[in-house]
């Protein structure tokens, strides 16, 4: 019996093979972000563990724990839509995802697009996120380990913003298994946020093209 064809494999085989790079590209590295997101959520949880942190930061701090947990299962165009638009145009240039976000709308194919769109919005957002962690850490009267906690978090995410997600997420998984009590691997981080573990780009695509 010959298996028929789904519309991913249909697409698959109609893009170029500079299209079918980027698209593998793209997707690696919007994994590696989400990724990144799931991981942030639990430093957050650990900095809200500290009993004297601010009430009113905890707010905050909660508020983005719910967009990073948003982020981590896919929903970038929602957390981007959410925050002001200038603000999130701002963090686009300063972390050189406009380019990526001109280049995804070069893009006629709708499946390419929405992919180069999402990894685009997540490294704003991850530049967005690390600002203001940085406005809320200075000059707030913090626990000296939750400080330390937020600026380490901020820079992360800065790179993640430069497009080094992989890198970051390969350093934080060397640390948690050097540690003493390690609690995080790439996988579990997904996890513990709702989001898949192992979404394999192929996966991607048929979640595209359903």
């Amino acid at each position: 019996m010959t298996k028929t064809a789904t519309k991913a494999d249909q697409l698959w085989k109609s893009y170029t093979p500079e299209q079918q790079a980027m698209f593998n590209s793209a997707a690696d590295e919007l994994y590696q972000l989400r990724t990144g997101f799931a991981y942030e959520t639990q430093i957050l949880d650990e900095v809200l563990e500290f009993k004297s942190f601010p009430a009113k930061r905890r707010q905050i701090v909660e508020a983005t724990i719910s967009r990073f947990k948003a982020i981590a299962n896919g929903n970038e165009a929602v957390v981007a839509g959410a925050v002001d638009n200038i603000s999130f145009r701002q963090a686009e240039k300063a972390s050189g995802a406009d380019q990526l976000d001109d280049a995804a709308w070069e893009q006629e194919d709708l499946a390419l697009r929405t992919l180069l769109l999402s990894r685009a919005q997540a490294r704003t957002l991850a530049w967005y996120f690390a600002r203001v962690g940085e406005a809320h850490t200075l000059g707030a009267s913090l626990p000296k380990k939750a400080a330390a906690l937020l600026t380490a978090q901020a820079e992360r995410l800065r790179r993640m913003a430069a497009g080094d997600a992989n890198k970051v997420n390969a350093e934080v998984a060397a640390a948690e298994r050097e540690s003493a009590s390690p609690r995080l691997t790439e996988q579990n981080a997904l996890r513990l946020v709702g989001a898949p573990a192992l979404l394999t780009n192929w996966q991607l695509l048929e979640q595209l093209t359903a």
